[in-house]
């Protein structure tokens, strides 16, 4: 099977079949296949994400609300490459930080039936739902949404967890998550950059 279609079956089958798909993944194999999934993923979603933060910029939209557009052009080829050209590593570092919470929690929850391979693997497949991020404005939104219903779900189905268990470790890595950007912005305030 070629690379694309590969991909594909492999989006097709975690985003829309994803109890299934979860259940009958391999728990076995490597870290590779499953990280180079996320990663052109997660790639192409910062991708889509600077194009329309871009295109919409340069047509003075309205709810862009991140600055003039004139702001944004004006820092846009050295801030949106930079962005673009390291989007595999913000990709490679979210997965892996995402990863070992998930897994982190599911151990203290009792609910890790098996290793950090499948929790790696589960995060690196749900990665497919930043091509949400094609749809202006709510894609991103409804793809962040599918994403954790995906992450509760793979988790259930590739641990044998309860669903509550699942879901309470994903409500975890929220928690997490939200705990990064309160000390970060504390940080920054902190520091008098904001």
């Amino acid at each position: 099977m070629g690379l694309v279609r590969a991909l594909l079956v492999t989006l097709e089958g975690s985003m829309l079949r994803p109890s299934r798909f979860f259940r009958t993944m391999r728990r076995d194999n490597g870290f590779f296949n499953p990280l180079v999934y996320a990663i052109i993923f997660g790639s192409l979603s910062i991708v889509i994400s600077v194009v329309w933060e871009l295109a919409l910029a340069t047509a003075r939209n309205p709810f862009l609300g991140a600055g003039s557009p004139e702001e944004l052009l004006r820092m846009g080829p050295l801030l949106y490459g930079l962005t673009i050209i390291l989007s595999p590593i913000a990709a490679t570092v979210l997965v892996l930080v995402t990863s070992v919470i998930l897994h982190m929690v599911l151990l203290v929850l009792g609910g890790a039936n098996h290793g950090f391979r499948t929790s790696f693997r589960v995060v690196c497949y749900c990665q497919g739902t930043g091509i949400l991020n094609l749809v202006p404005y709510l894609g991103a939104f409804a793809g962040s949404i599918w994403n954790l219903v995906l992450l509760a779900v793979g988790l259930r189905e590739s641990h044998r967890a309860p669903t509550w268990k699942a879901v309470l470790a994903v409500l975890g890595l929220l928690a997490a998550w939200l705990g990064v950007v309160v000390i970060l912005g504390a940080l920054v305030v902190a520091a008098g950059l904001l």
